[in-house]
């Protein structure tokens, strides 16, 4: 029996879209992102948060169409997510659970598609870094929302460095509704950002 209009695949996610695949290729792509999205790598270990900081795969950062979720409580990693030349622009959703004993920014930059969201970090002792944050040290865009930063300081004590309990530096992007419990300290140094050029954050 055919399938009416209403109950294809690409009728329901994208509107109307003719259902056949070969000649749409672009809704592939879309429909390929969304089981993604749907389907996230899981955090569930402390060597699984060590193989995000540590992959040689860029993509396992810089992919918007990529999600990790956390479903439990797991030490923090010696190393931050991301680098410079490769920005993480995936989602990272960490459930309410704790990283506990961060020693360096959970992130070192955020990009445009960026999601951090629900992550828990205790016992935070950052004190190596020009800039330094508990979530990010260097945010260039993105969102970071409802988390939460406890523990000894986040500090910079480099001549014209910035701390902030979530971002060291924001130059676009959106940070709302985060908590932080513990100092932070700088020479220019902020509770939620260090240094604000843009963005948005409340």
């Amino acid at each position: 029996m055919a399938l009416s209009d209403k109950d294809r695949i690409f009728q329901n996610l994208y509107g109307l879209h003719p259902w056949n695949l070969e000649d749409n290729a672009a809704d592939l792509a879309k429909t390929t992102a969304t089981i993604a999205l749907a389907n996230p790598f899981i955090i569930e270990t402390a060597a699984d948060l060590t193989a995000l900081a540590d992959t040689g795969v860029a993509a396992y950062w810089t992919s918007t169409n990529l999600k990790y979720l956390q479903i439990a409580n797991v030490a923090a990693d010696d190393k931050s997510i991301s680098t410079d030349a490769n920005k993480f622009a995936a989602q990272y959703n960490g459930g309410g659970f704790t990283i506990n004993g961060g020693t360096v920014p959970m992130f070192a930059y955020l990009n445009t598609g960026a999601v951090v969201e629900n992550v828990s970090l205790t016992n935070v002792n950052i004190t190596i870094g020009a800039t330094v944050g508990g979530i990010v040290a260097e945010m260039t865009a993105g969102t970071v929302k409802n988390n939460q930063v406890a523990g000894t300081v986040v500090k910079s004590t480099h001549a014209t460095g910035f701390a902030g309990g979530i971002a060291g530096s924001v130059t676009a992007g959106t940070i709302s509704g985060n908590v932080v419990s513990c100092p932070v300290t700088a020479p220019t140094a902020g509770g939620i950002a260090g240094s604000v050029t843009a963005g948005a954050i409340s």
